[in-house]
């Protein structure tokens, strides 16, 4: 996509997504993520809320300038990257969408009935909101890269969050 119209934080941050090859359905998210932004007019609203739930990476991601070549300081695994990941994700769920940490991963069924419901703060735009989910997305899918049952769970999350 071109990016002359975006503020210097979206190019920065499509940058460093895209950087994470990680397949096509990832491609395809950072596109839907670049249309959220614009939708939402490049707001900085309040960080996504849970944040005792959150990643400690994103905190050690954000507390560096959220540089391009940053990877988490401790090294994350399929298996770390699935707990932290759906912890936060299934935190940050509205309460109409009846999905909890129990029932992750979220699969196809977990994505129905949204027409005319409200998403509420999941919907946060700028520096502080969507992107950090992607950030942890990008984390967890380096991490399972050569074990194909964990990219098929990290698939899993990028439909969701796709869906969302």
């Amino acid at each position: 996509p071109t990016l002359d119209t975006h503020p210097a934080y979206v190019v920065d941050s499509y940058q460093y997504l895209i950087s994470h090859d990680i397949g096509s359905a990832w491609k395809d998210l950072i596109r839907a993520w670049l249309l959220l932004e614009d939708a939402q007019g490049y707001l900085h609203g309040a960080p996504l809320p849970t944040l005792k739930k959150r990643p400690g990476a994103v905190a050690d991601w954000v507390a560096r300038g959220r540089p391009e070549q940053w990877k988490p300081l401790s090294p994350w695994t399929a298996v770390s990257g699935s707990r932290q990941f759906w912890g936060w994700w299934a935190a940050l769920q509205p309460a109409w969408r009846g999905v909890s940490i129990s029932q992750t991963p979220f699969r196809a069924c977990h994505r129905t009935n949204a027409q005319g419901q409200a998403w509420g703060k999941l919907r946060t735009s700028g520096i502080n909101g969507h992107l950090s989910v992607l950030a942890v997305l990008a984390w967890w899918g380096d991490a399972c890269r050569g074990d194909e049952s964990a990219l098929g769970e990290w698939h899993e999350a990028v439909q969701d969050v796709d869906w969302v």
